[in-house]
Formats: structure tokens, C-alpha cells, sequence
């Protein structure tokens, strides 16, 4: 303040306001809640890398080193499913979303993969499955039984084949739920109630998935 005056200051806010020219291309905003590119393994992701074990899931760092990811590999002919928790706990009861990379590296192409949310168990819970032949679905587990909200559907947005990448992305509100495949907008699904704000990684059956660039954000 300069000079002889008086002056009241009042609500004050500072936010980031992010950047399209970030270090290592993060564009970090005041909306993101929590981002994993598996660079380090600072977050605690489950690991079992013992091949005694049919599924092994950990942060892959054979690879390129600037691209690593999260390999999961469920190796059940069953066709049942293999969950493992983001390790993120902080989901807020408001509106946010959740988007991840996915990769299909091999296995079966016919089942699903992709998000498991609005958790309060994997009893009770939702989840945004894919397969490598470009279809999705959304479902609900309630007290452990299973039904679809909406049932396997071929869309043009998602990726197919040999290595085809695809972004998985679930808006969450409190009455229902908005689906984007590769940033394109799929549907919107009204009969949602979440159970809870836990979320995780699913895959189905004998296939391998790649996952990378998870961002959990406020809507």
C-alpha cells in the first residue's frame, strides 16, 4: 500500500491456472485431483511380479524408460475378472472424473478391460469395460450381483487389433454417468446411484493390458 490510505483486502484466491508447456508435457490445472504416468513407483500400485502366481501386475520398466506403464496380466481362462485398487482415496463426493490410456498388448480379444468406480466394494460397484474388437459396456455389481447398463455396443471411437491404444473416461455426477472413448463423447447413462468413491483396474480372462496416463480430476 502506498501513501496515506486505508484499503480492505478481501477474498483472495490463488490457483494454478496450468500450461500447455509443462515439464515432462504434464498439464497440471487446480482441477486434478491425482495423476499417474508410472515413472516412479512412488504410489504404492499393487505388484506381484512372481510367475508362480498366473497374474502378475506390476509397473513395467523393461521398456523404453521414458514410457513406462502398468502391465496386467490375468492369465484365468475362466473368464473372470481381476481387480486391482487405484491407489487414490481422496475421490471426492462431488462430480469428478476419471480417464486412463489402455492398452490392448495380448490374449483374448473378445473380453473386457477398463474402469471399475463408484466403489464402496467390488461387490457394489460400476465398471467401463472395453474389448480389442471395439465394443464397450457399462455395468453394476449390487450386493454381488451383476447387470448391464448398457450391453456390449460396437462403437466407431475405439481403436482395434494388435496393440491398439484407446483413453477410457468416466464423468461421474450424482444421478448419472457420462462415457468418453478417445475424447469423443459416447453416452450418457441416467440409472446410477454410486455406491462409493473407490475405484480400480480390471481385466478379464487371459489377456495382457497396458495402462498409462491416469488423471482423476474435479468436474
Amino acid at each position: 500500500m502506498y501513501n496515506n490510505q486505508t484499503v480492505y483486502f478481501d477474498d483472495l484466491y490463488i490457483k494454478s491456472l496450468g500450461s500447455s508447456s509443462v515439464a515432462n508435457n504434464n498439464n497440471y490445472s487446480s482441477d486434478v485431483l491425482f495423476r499417474e504416468d508410472f515413472q516412479t513407483r512412488d504410489n504404492n500400485w499393487y505388484s506381484n511380479y512372481d510367475f508362480k502366481d498366473s497374474n502378475y501386475i506390476y509397473i513395467n520398466t523393461l521398456d523404453n524408460p521414458g514410457n513406462h506403464c502398468y502391465l496386467f496380466r490375468n492369465r484365468r481362462r475362466s473368464g473372470d475378472n481381476y481387480i486391482v485398487p487405484i491407489p487414490y482415496y481422496s475421490i471426492p463426493n462431488a462430480y469428478y472424473s476419471i480417464a486412463i490410456g489402455a492398452q490392448h498388448f495380448d490374449g483374448e480379444d473378445d473380453y473386457g478391460y477398463g474402469i471399475k468406480f463408484g466403489a464402496s466394494d467390488w461387490n457394489n460397484s460400476y465398471s467401463l469395460n472395453i474389448t480389442n474388437t471395439g465394443y464397450y459396456r457399462l455395468s453394476k455389481m449390487e450386493n454381488g450381483r451383476y447387470s448391464n447398463l448398457v450391453s456390449w455396443t460396437k462403437t466407431s471411437a475405439l481403436n482395434q487389433g494388435s496393440l491398439s491404444n484407446n483413453k477410457l473416461e468416466v464423468r461421474v455426477y450424482y444421478t448419472y454417468v457420462d462415457i468418453y472413448i478417445n475424447d469423443q463423447y459416447i453416452t450418457r447413462v441416467n440409472d446410477f446411484t454410486r455406491f462409493g468413491n473407490y475405484a480400480g483396474l480390471e481385466v478379464y480372462n487371459y489377456q495382457t493390458i497396458y495402462y498409462d496416463d491416469l488423471v482423476i480430476r474435479k468436474l
